[in-house]
Order: structure tokens, then C-alpha cells, then sequence
């Protein structure tokens, strides 16, 4: 789980979603971050910063109900065979 409570931005959610990964500041622009349920991979295409707030403001809970998968491509998420890392939002 990820605590966004408070995040004024998109930008600010994609910051904590890849940091609590470890994610380096300098390598973050190289991930995309997709929607997704547990089980699969991406719903739909990767998230913009705007996009990425307006679920989490809309959608988001303190039960965790809303989730993402961070991809190391910039515009896909990885194919069959990847190891997924999950995180919520």
C-alpha cells in the first residue's frame, strides 16, 4: 500500500507510487504506471499524471481498492512472462 492522502498532483502520486518501489528520481521518467486488477495486466494505456490523479481522487480508498502496475517501458505494459510488481494507490 501506498499512502497518497494529501498528494496535490499527479506528478505527486507517480513520485510515491515509484518510490516506494526504490525507484531512482533520475530513472523514473523510463516507467509508466497502468491501472490494473489483481490477476492481469494493464487496463487500458498508461496513465497520464492527470489521468493518474483524477482515479485517485474519484476511485481511491483506505481499503487499497484501487491498483496500478508500474511498467519499466515507457508506453507498454510487458508481455507474458514478466513478473509483475503490484502496488495500490
Amino acid at each position: 500500500m501506498v499512502d497518497i492522502s494529501g498528494a496535490p498532483s499527479g506528478i505527486a502520486i507517480r513520485e510515491r507510487l515509484l518510490a516506494k518501489l526504490c525507484i531512482p528520481d533520475e530513472n523514473q521518467a523510463s516507467f509508466s504506471i497502468f491501472q490494473t486488477e489483481i490477476g492481469s495486466f494493464a487496463i487500458g494505456g498508461a496513465l497520464t499524471d492527470a489521468r493518474l490523479f483524477e482515479l485517485c481522487r474519484d476511485y481511491g480508498d483506505p481499503a487499497g481498492s484501487l491498483k496500478f502496475f508500474i511498467s519499466p517501458y515507457p508506453d507498454r505494459p510487458p508481455s507474458q512472462g514478466y513478473t509483475p510488481v503490484w502496488t495500490s494507490g
